[in-house]
């Protein structure tokens, strides 16, 4: 899963659950938890220009969420699987190895 979608969702979900005046405290929950997170033995991978592109032709021709798309990107040039939390990647088809939970 992408630190983006890590983020995103964790922040979508408090802000569902707080009071309308506790926008930085949302933030501030979310980077804590991506803190945590980074601690976890793990790797993370930066996006260059190169990743970026496949990532863009792989939701374009497969149709993916953005981050899934970015999670096929990486999984393709390191010949990894994914290992996914939803079903939006089974939209791509054989274009990555993907491990169903």
């Amino acid at each position: 899963m992408s630190l983006y979608k890590i983020y995103y969702k964790w922040s979508a979900s408090r802000a569902a659950h707080s009071s309308l005046d506790s926008g930085d405290y949302t933030r501030a929950e979310a980077t804590a938890k991506l803190q945590q997170i980074a601690q976890l033995p793990i790797d993370v991978f930066d996006v260059d220009m190169e990743m970026a592109m496949l990532a863009a032709s792989l939701k374009a021709q497969y149709n993916l969420p953005y981050a899934d798309s970015f999670a096929a990107a990486l999984a393709q040039t390191r010949k990894a699987t994914v290992a996914p939390s939803d079903r939006d990647s089974e939209r791509a088809g054989t274009a990555v190895k993907i491990l169903w939970a």
